[in-house]
């Protein structure tokens, strides 16, 4: 069976990016680069192309849904068979490849997944398990047993058919970037599209700034990723395939953990204007990229 990785770039390291690429390209995988780098900087992914490894730089960050979605498209029309998403600087390995391609059918609608691990402590991250009405469960690998089946996976690592997008559709390219893989995973768990936790797998993900450990703690990040977050809460709730409940208590998580940062950040004018900006243009329904 044909497989390819999509992979969106920003300004990424030259070293860890070109790794990546060799090893998927050792392992037979076509790899598709496509560079969301502001283009008044000089771009290290066209120096990577080869017949193996076709890059697109876009010349202006067009936000990750829209990105991967191009990226998409492109192996789409090359008949393949599995797509893989990763993150450019993800670290990959032969095991990991075939594992999340074994629990796949081919000429089904579905998707796997690796096991995540936080790139600093090491620790497992949980994956989600949402009920109809939209309680969330946060479950680690030890508690699941086969198949596996869960809810909600971020979108590095994912193995998906072509069959899947056939079916589920393109990334949302409103979201621009936070929440872009949740929302398309509850359009799957609306379809009854199974997405399967791969358990023998292991993916390291950076989260942000970092945690902080002021009251219950939290992740951090930059002023700007803090409007998509809580801007993006509530275009969940214009999504009928969305729980309400889900959205609402997504809601009131970003917002604490922009509470945590405006204490806890040396930017604290930079956090709450961009909290208010937020809610707005999130009242308004405001969608793409910030003006």
């Amino acid at each position: 069976m044909s497989k390819c990785a999509v992979i969106v770039t920003y300004n990424p390291v030259e070293s860890a990016l070109k790794s990546l690429c060799n090893n998927l390209i050792n392992e037979n995988v076509m790899v598709i680069l496509i560079d969301n780098s502001d283009i008044s900087k000089p771009s290290v992914v066209e120096n990577l192309e080869s017949e193996k490894c076709y890059v697109q730089i876009l010349g202006e960050n067009l936000g990750i849904a829209a990105a991967q979605n191009i990226g998409i498209k492109v192996a789409l029309s090359m008949a393949i068979d599995f797509i893989y998403l990763f993150d450019q600087d993800s670290i990959i390995n032969q095991n990991l490849l075939e594992s999340l391609a074994t629990p796949l059918d081919p000429n089904k609608a579905n998707v796997s997944a690796p096991v995540c691990y936080d790139e600093v402590s090491d620790s497992e991250l949980p994956v989600q398990l949402v009920s109809s009405l939209g309680h969330i469960q946060k479950r680690f690998i030890k508690d699941l047993y086969p198949p596996y089946n869960v809810d909600l996976v971020i979108s590095s690592g994912m193995l998906i058919t072509a069959e899947t997008f056939n079916k589920v559709g393109l990334l949302d390219e409103d979201f621009f970037i936070d929440f872009v893989d949740f929302e398309w995973c509850f359009r799957c768990r609306s379809l009854q599209i199974p997405i399967y936790l791969v358990p023998n797998t292991k993916m390291k993900h950076s989260i942000g700034l970092g945690s902080s450990k002021i009251l219950f703690g939290g992740s951090i990040h930059n002023p700007m990723r803090s409007y998509y977050k809580v801007r993006n809460c509530f275009l969940l709730f214009r999504k009928k395939h969305v729980p309400l409940f889900y959205s609402l208590r997504l809601l009131a998580q970003m917002y604490y953990q922009q509470f945590i940062a405006v204490i806890s950040q040396k930017d604290k004018v930079g956090y709450l204007k961009s909290i208010i900006l937020a809610t707005y243009d999130g009242l308004r329904g405001t969608f793409g990229k910030k003006k």
